[in-house]
């Protein structure tokens, strides 16, 4: 029998049974809130950096950096590590590659940059002052909106970051009790 992970059995996830847009985006919302408190712990150390960001511009763009890390490493590890976020165990979904294997970090990294790359894109811009914040997230609610539309006509309910990235979100089989 094939093994996803140390707990959940390739087996448990229903064949047929696609995560519902609404699952995801709940999902979404509970792991959106806890990324902000993550990258919110994490920023606290750069404040202690102000006269290093003065002296050496160049660190400015070092804690961006380390920034996006933060919030790659919290989905990437989770992904890694069973396939589910927090979000994703609420809801009983779970991250897979479309061959029922386990996702690795290189998979993990690219549907993070493919489902992020717009938004990563639109940071840079607000950063160089290309556009402003406010035209940045009506671009940015476009460019969501887009990728989950996208689900609501694939008949099997995957984004376009499902797609690019060769996973795919499934929902899990209630556990049976005896």
């Amino acid at each position: 029998m094939k093994r996803l992970n140390q707990n959940i059995k390739a087996n448990e996830i229903k064949r047929y049974s696609k995560a519902s847009i609404i699952r995801r985006l709940l999902a979404l919302f509970y792991d959106t809130l806890l990324t902000v408190a993550a990258i919110f712990i994490a920023f606290q150390p750069i404040p202690l950096a102000e006269n290093l960001i003065e002296r050496y511009p160049f660190i400015e763009s070092l804690y961006s950096i380390y920034l996006l890390a933060i919030w790659f490493l919290f989905f990437g590890w989770f992904w890694t590590h069973g396939g589910q976020t927090a979000g994703m165990k609420a809801w009983r979904i779970i991250l897979h590659r479309q061959d029922v294997k386990k996702v690795t970090w290189a998979d993990a990294l690219f549907r993070f940059l493919i489902s992020n790359i717009f938004f990563l894109i639109l940071l840079f811009m607000i950063q160089v002052e290309v556009i402003s914040i406010k035209q940045s997230l009506i671009l940015a609610g476009l460019i969501f909106s887009i990728s989950y539309i996208w689900a609501i006509f694939d008949r099997e309910n995957r984004t376009l970051h499902d797609l690019f990235s060769r996973t795919r979100i499934s929902v899990l089989e209630p556990k049976k009790s005896n």
